[in-house]
């Protein structure tokens, strides 16, 4: 057996969520690249745990039990949680979160990167990120010191890395042959993604909204992060509530108008303008920025005027026409929807 000193070499972050809009598994975009490193639990043999493991919530201390479908679903949340982290050791170990302070290989880990009390320093001299979306429903209160506690080490060891002091990797349950170094980690979606709008007037008014990488990079999506794999890039974002909420907007306009992912990232088409204005207006209140293709010009109220058109029958018809310098008038049919609504008030009278 090896004298050489026990030091901790890297953590792994272990990412196995479900692929959203029929994107690719985790799994399948990482290359395979083993780690040296075997996963170890609990033994027989006397162990020095953490002085503070007896403060720590139960799924720190102990194997859960679960007897009732409410308390599954629980347990699996805490699990999920706290074997997301993996220290790697010199040595050749690998130890979860879950299990470190039960250890005694945990006091070759930094105080900073171990779980800790909310009391500890470390807790609260964390570097303040945006929580990582690890429950996107309100947590009941056995899951709440839980998360509370690995949103803090998250912090911790994600600054760490972006400071360059730590190593990160990522993995996944499903597939432990295979790893990737991760290159950065941002909470921000603008740093990386925008809406794209797009019109197109030539036959019929056409709207294509496209979700689009500045760099042109292709990310796949998850339950809390995107992930690019050539670059090695994870932005972290609820992306499951995101896309819900979308698409339950984009239901409303139409039970057939779906999110689509055929062309590689999310995009979608509308052929209201009225719809269009709604949607772009709801995506700015989102964290995502919108972008509209091509040049907006604001148009004086003497280049625009609106047209009566009569016909022999005695019918007429309301157009709207623009003048944009150096293109084609813009002509828009019928009333504006809040010139209908006011006339319909003012034929029906308000109630």
């Amino acid at each position: 057996m090896s004298n050489e000193p026990i030091e901790l070499q890297s953590i792994s972050l272990v990412l196995d969520e479900p692929s959203l809009l029929k994107g690719a598994s985790v799994s399948s975009l990482l290359p395979v690249a083993p780690l040296n490193y075997k996963l170890i639990g609990p033994s027989k043999n006397i162990e020095t745990s953490a002085s503070h493991l007896s403060f720590m919530p139960e799924v720190f201390v102990r194997r859960l039990s679960a007897y009732s479908k409410y308390e599954f679903v629980i347990v699996n949340q805490l699990y999920r949680m706290v074997e997301m982290i993996r220290y790697n050791f010199s040595n050749g170990a690998q130890v979860t979160a879950k299990e470190i302070l039960r250890l005694s290989i945990h006091k070759y880990v930094p105080e900073e990167f171990l779980p800790q009390l909310k009391s500890s320093p470390w807790h609260l001299d964390s570097v303040s990120l945006k929580p990582w979306p690890l429950t996107q429903t309100d947590a009941g209160p056995e899951v709440r010191p839980t998360e509370d506690i690995m949103q803090a080490l998250l912090n911790r060891i994600i600054s760490a890395h972006r400071q360059k002091r730590l190593s990160l990797f990522i993995q996944t349950h499903s597939q432990s042959t295979k790893s990737l170094p991760i290159h950065a980690i941002d909470f921000e979606p603008d740093s990386e993604l925008e809406w794209s709008v797009e019109f197109n007037e030539r036959k019929g008014f056409k709207t294509e909204f496209k979700l689009v990488s500045h760099r042109n990079r292709r990310f796949y999506f998850y339950d809390s992060f995107a992930f690019e794999p050539e670059n090695a890039v994870i932005i972290v974002h609820p992306w499951k509530t995101e896309f819900s909420q979308l698409q339950e907007r984009l239901s409303f306009i139409s039970d057939t108008l779906m999110l689509d992912t055929s062309n590689g990232m999310p995009a979608f088409e509308l052929k209201s303008e009225t719809k269009t204005k709604d949607i772009i207006t709801y995506l700015r209140s989102r964290a995502v920025p919108v972008k509209i293709a091509g040049d907006s010009q604001a148009i004086a109220a003497h280049k625009s005027q609106t047209e009566i058109h009569f016909n022999d029958s005695g019918h007429f018809t309301i157009q709207h026409e623009a003048r944009v310098p150096g293109q084609k008038n813009i002509t828009r049919p019928g009333w504006s929807p809040l010139a209908a609504h006011y006339l319909m008030c003012l034929s029906q009278g308000l109630t």
